[in-house]
C-alpha cells in the first residue's frame, strides 16, 4: 500500500482541489492513514490479541463500500467527519496507486514484499523532496499524534463502524493503542544515518519475529531515489493500457480523492442522497481498484485464497480478469443506525477563496500552503 506521507500529501491536495476545509486537520490526516495503523498494533508480539492487522487487511478487501457508508452515517461531530473525509482519501488513493505499483512490480522495479515496501518508502521521500528539498520524511509530516479528545472521537467512530459492518466488537482502548503503537514504530523507522536500520536487521527479528518486523526492515526513511519510471504501463487487474507518468498518476489520485471529499460534504449537507454518494464512492477492493463482487456471489472452485498483506495474484501472461459489475446503488446501502442523534448540519469552517463545488481551483500538483511546516521551522514540544 502507499506509505503514510503519500496518503497525507494527496489528502491535503484533495482539500484544495475540492475547495473544502475541515474542522480538525489532525483528525483529517489521521483519517488519511486509513486502517494502516492497525498493522502496527502490538508490533513486538508474535501473536497479537486482538489481531488488528488481520482486521486492517479485511477492511482493505471486504465490504469496503459498506464500511465507508457506515462511517459517513455514524460521523456526527466535526472531528469524526474530518477523520471520515481523510479516510475516504485513503480509500481512493489505494484504489488509484495500487494498480500502478503492481504494474511496476511486474516490470521488475522490485521483487517481493520487502522490496515493494522499500519502493513505497521511496515514493514518500520523492514527494517530500518535491515539497521541501529533503528526502527524510519527519514523523509529524505523515503520522499525527491525536490528543485525548480527538482520539476518543475517532476511536468511538471506528468502534461503531466496525461493529456495524463486520460484527466485530473491538474495545476503544485497543483502537487507541493502535494509534499510539503506530507513532512509536514510525518514529523508530526514521534513520537518516542508517543506525536504526542496522539495529532492526540484527535485533528486531529476534524480538518480534520476522513477520512482524517486516515493515520496520523495509519502510525506513529516507527512501532510496526512484529510478526512471515508465510512462506506458498495463493495469494488471483491469487489463487497460495506461499512458500516465508518475506525476500524472499522483495527480489522478488527488482528483479522485477530491471528488470523494466533496461528495461526503454534500451528503452531510443533504444535497445528495445515499444512492448518489455510493455511486460516486463505489465498493472497490483497495488493492486492485476493482469493484467487489456482489454479496452472496459464490467463490470459484479454482480460486486461490488471497495471501494476507500481499498483492492479489494475477495470472502470468494470461488475460486480465474481467471486471465485476458493481451492484446497483440504492439508498438503503447507506446504513442507518438506530438511536443515532440527528445530523448537525456541519459546514466547513473556511472554504478556499474562489472555489466552488462545481469548479475546483487549479492547483499545481504537490504545491500547497496547507502542507506541514518545513523541517527547519518545526519546534519540538516539551
Amino acid at each position: 500500500m502507499p506509505d503514510s506521507y503519500t496518503h497525507v500529501n494527496i489528502a491535503l491536495q484533495a482539500l484544495l482541489r475540492g475547495g473544502q476545509a475541515v474542522a480538525s486537520l489532525p483528525c483529517y490526516i489521521a483519517g488519511a492513514n486509513g486502517p494502516d495503523p492497525f498493522h502496527m498494533y502490538q508490533f513486538w508480539r508474535r501473536n497479537r490479541q486482538p489481531d488488528l492487522s488481520a482486521l486492517a487487511d479485511r477492511i482493505h478487501r471486504e465490504q469496503t463500500g459498506r464500511f465507508l457508508a457506515a462511517m459517513l452515517d455514524l460521523a456526527i461531530t466535526p472531528e469524526q467527519q474530518s477523520y471520515t473525509m481523510g479516510f475516504l482519501t485513503h480509500y481512493t488513493t489505494d484504489c488509484t496507486l495500487y494498480p500502478y505499483i503492481a504494474a511496476l512490480g511486474d516490470a521488475g522495479f522490485f521483487k517481493g514484499k520487502r522490496e515493494r515496501l522499500q519502493f513505497e518508502a521511496s515514493i514518500d521521500s520523492e514527494l517530500f523532496y518535491g515539497n521541501y528539498r529533503t528526502r527524510t520524511v519527519p514523523l509529524y509530516a505523515a503520522t499525527p499524534m491525536l490528543l485525548t479528545d480527538d482520539l476518543g472521537q475517532v476511536t468511538q467512530l471506528l468502534h461503531e463502524s466496525l461493529l456495524a459492518t463486520y460484527g466485530v466488537d473491538i474495545p476503544v482502548v485497543d483502537l487507541a493503542d493502535a494509534f499510539h503503537d503506530n507513532v512509536s514504530v514510525r518514529k523508530a523507522m526514521i534513520s537518516p544515518r542508517g543506525v536504526k536500520k542496522t539495529w532492526a536487521k540484527l535485533v528486531a527479528p529476534l524480538r518480534t519475529g520476522s513477520k512482524n518486523a517486516m515493515p520496520m526492515l523495509a519502510r525506513f526513511q529516507p527512501g532510496k531515489p526512484l529510478p526512471p519510471l515508465p510512462e506506458k504501463w498495463k493495469n494488471p487487474y483491469s487489463g487497460e493500457e495506461m499512458h500516465l507518468r508518475f506525476e500524472e498518476v499522483i495527480l489522478l489520485a488527488e482528483q479522485t480523492a477530491a471528488a470523494a471529499v466533496v461528495a461526503a460534504m454534500r451528503y452531510w449537507l443533504g444535497e445528495i442522497d445515499g444512492a448518489k454518494l455510493l455511486s460516486i464512492l463505489g465498493d472497490n477492493n483497495y488493492y486492485t481498484g476493482q469493484p467487489n463482487p456482489p454479496p452472496g456471489t459464490p467463490a470459484r472452485a479454482d480460486a486461490k485464497p488471497e495471501k494476507k498483506d500481499a498483492l492479489p495474484e494475477r495470472a502470468a501472461g494470461g488475460p486480465a480478469p474481467a471486471k465485476q459489475p458493481p451492484a446497483p446503488p440504492t439508498a438503503a446501502a447507506i446504513p442507518s443506525v438506530k438511536g443515532a442523534p440527528p445530523k448537525t448540519g456541519y459546514r466547513p469552517a473556511a472554504p478556499v477563496p474562489h472555489a466552488t463545488k462545481t469548479q475546483a481551483p487549479h492547483i499545481p500538483p504537490n504545491q500547497t500552503t496547507t502542507q506541514p511546516p518545513p523541517p527547519g521551522g518545526h519546534t519540538k514540544g516539551k
